[in-house]
């Protein structure tokens, strides 16, 4: 008898896998970035992994809705442009599921262990190789930037996938605000090292803290780059990387 394998419908066939030396170049120039970069900036693990149920969880969240910029302004316009004609995602998905290893590695767990994470003030050092480097509070940051909301659509490599409502302005303002030198070449993000207020930097006491992630400049200048304050129409929520987040589609 013949056996029959139907694939679902997300299957990747091997043709399409990522060639070994495109993945290992990759690696090689995140290894680089440690040494070069415009500047440091708050931000939060952002990333995906296996699925998991949502649900069954036994508490109440703390403090989710803590406003990343006093909550002034939300909900802000939405940008015509960036408005796919998609569903959007339940709001409880989207706030419930979050990847942010500072806290737990269980994506369904997140919410429940931010209540002693504190959030305002909250102050972003800018440096490096810029003209204009600042230290600034998020509502100064928020204040003086193009404030808007766009829909955007996240699929993960594990199957997943969300579309969500952020509110932000773009990461080029910034970059031209604080004037890149010509000899700049990527962004370093640092996330915050607070072991008193997040149990998951004791449990990973291995991993490689505070957190560090980067991007060429050209991404981060790409009209798509993202600097989040928000999601549906409301501040962040503390386990969606409240007070601010990248958010690079």
């Amino acid at each position: 008898m013949p056996n029959i394998i139907i694939r679902p419908g997300w299957h990747i066939p091997e043709k399409l896998v990522t060639p070994e030396k495109i993945y290992r170049n990759r690696r090689q120039f995140l290894r680089e970035m440690s040494f070069s970069g415009i500047g440091i900036m708050a931000g939060v693990v952002a990333g995906c992994s296996k699925h998991e149920t949502l649900g069954g969880e036994v508490g109440t969240p703390s403090t989710n809705a803590v406003a990343a910029a006093g909550g002034k302004g939300y909900p802000f316009p939405r940008n015509s442009e960036f408005n796919p004609n998609l569903r959007i995602s339940s709001e409880e998905y989207a706030t419930g599921y979050n990847n942010f290893y500072e806290f737990t590695t269980t994506k369904t767990r997140v919410r429940y262990l931010v209540g002693k994470f504190v959030t305002s003030p909250w102050e972003i050092d800018i440096g490096g190789l810029v003209e204009k480097p600042m230290k600034v509070s998020v509502e100064e940051l928020t204040a003086m930037m193009p404030m808007e909301e766009r829909v955007y659509r996240f699929r993960c490599v594990e199957a997943w996938s969300m579309v969500v409502p952020w509110s932000g302005f773009p990461m080029s303002k910034l970059l031209e605000k604080i004037v890149t030198k010509p000899e700049a070449k990527f962004v370093k993000f640092t996330t915050f090292m607070r072991p008193d207020q997040a149990p998951g930097f004791a449990a990973l006491s291995e991993y490689p803290w505070p957190y560090t992630e980067g991007l060429r400049l050209d991404e981060a200048m790409n009209p798509l780059t993202l600097v989040t304050t928000g999601i549906y129409g409301k501040p962040l929520p503390k386990q969606n990387g409240a007070p601010i987040r990248m958010i690079v589609p």
